[in-house]
């Protein structure tokens, strides 16, 4: 059989079509994978899918869920990458990824894919 057809080709994820999935199936993943219950709004974004997660104690939370074409491993590297500048410099504002419920910080299937979907502190309103 020929090898090159058994190859998947990678997708650019900057020409791949970003997740877009309704307020309430994200709120689901939120609950599902980081315990939180909230009311959830679509913010806007390129590549990926932001959405903003109010909870119930009024804390405002960002839920990125990644492109399916962004690398897991890339995404991983990124949260160890902003762990560290966390650990160095603690009052920069960066993202802050918090853990997860799961096994994994980041690589998790959602819908019939398997993606990044990361939570963190929404730190425009600190």
């Amino acid at each position: 059989m020929d090898e090159a057809k058994n190859q998947t080709t990678p997708v650019d994820p900057l020409e791949a079509t970003p997740p877009a999935f309704p307020p309430e199936e994200a709120a689901a993943f939120g609950k599902r994978l980081f315990g939180l219950d909230g009311v959830v709004s679509c913010l806007d974004s390129e590549r990926d899918q932001n959405l903003r997660v109010v909870s119930g104690e009024g804390r405002s939370y960002l839920l990125k869920i990644s492109n399916p074409a962004d690398d897991i491993g890339v995404i991983e590297m990124q949260t160890k990458a902003l762990q560290h500048i966390i650990r160095g410099v603690p009052d920069l504002p960066v993202m802050r990824p918090l853990p997860s419920d799961g096994p994994s910080a980041s690589a998790h299937s959602i819908g019939s894919r398997r993606m990044s979907c990361r939570l963190s502190p929404d730190f425009e309103r600190r």
